[in-house]
């Protein structure tokens, strides 16, 4: 049976449905774990079932790639950006100098090198594509997510502390703390000394100009990370794909009924 390859994206999926999870992730015709662009895309294309997927907004990708290119061009003068350089959870940090080892292991789709760790006793391999990296004074690494809001965090101007708290939360409620964890985790294993909490910078449409200038806010927020709950989600994922497709308890609307 062939091994696993997981990441943050797919471990969300374990704690949504562990069904679905199973099915998205398994090749009947391979009868092990399903391997990208070998099973997924295959021509014929392998028995292996997906979630249908509605439309991706292209607005957060294309911010995404405009950051990569602010954010090394302050590399490049060894500055951190204004969104990040008046912020005292800042204070100690600068941007991860090497350029190309940042693009390398933001490449969530090279399953040979970058940001990956196969762990022989899972059979599995647990990859990500991190956004930006910081490194602290002592060499520690940090790292940084953006992400993008639909507007302003509600009554940051009146109860910030109360605004931010809510933010906080609602990070930890969609995953993104996870995430942090699961990318810290593979730092380490590179290995790489790291610091105990990620960034997560999100930015917001907050004025357009005359001109049809869009202007975004930024709100961080500092997290904590957890590398044991990294890979114990790690290690229950490849183990369920070791084992037989859970039971469909029609609890599901994604998986109900599906073989």
């Amino acid at each position: 049976m062939m091994g696993s390859s997981l990441s943050n994206s797919k471990l969300g999926r374990l704690l949504e449905c562990r069904r679905c999870f199973w099915l998205e992730n398994f090749c009947l015709t391979c009868n092990g774990p399903s391997t990208p662009y070998s099973c997924a895309r295959a021509r014929p294309p392998h028995n292996v079932w997906k979630r249908p997927s509605g439309p991706f907004p292209g607005i957060p990708n294309g911010i995404d790639d405009k950051l990569r290119i602010h954010y090394n061009n302050f590399r490049k003068i060894n500055k951190l950006p204004p969104e990040l350089s008046d912020r005292p959870e800042c204070a100690d940090l600068k941007l991860f100098p090497d350029e190309s080892k940042v693009k390398e292991w933001g490449n969530p789709f090279n399953y040979n090198i970058g940001l990956r760790h196969k762990d022989t006793s899972l059979d599995s391999v647990l990859k990500g594509g991190l956004d930006e990296l910081l490194i602290t004074g002592e060499g520690k690494l940090v790292v940084l997510d953006f992400k993008t809001m639909r507007s302003k965090p509600k009554d940051i101007d009146k109860d910030p502390e109360k605004a931010r708290n809510k933010l906080y939360d609602k990070d930890i409620e969609y995953g993104y703390q996870r995430q942090l964890s699961i990318y810290t985790f593979l730092f380490q294993k590179l290995p790489k000394e790291t610091e105990d909490y990620g960034l997560l910078l999100h930015y917001y449409p907050d004025n357009v100009k005359t001109n049809g200038d869009f202007e975004f806010g930024t709100e961080l927020v500092k997290m904590p990370v957890n590398i044991d709950d990294a890979y114990n989600i790690w290690k229950d994922g490849a183990t369920l794909l070791k084992s037989s497709c859970p039971p469909d308890n029609g609890d599901c609307n994604w998986c109900r009924g599906r073989p």
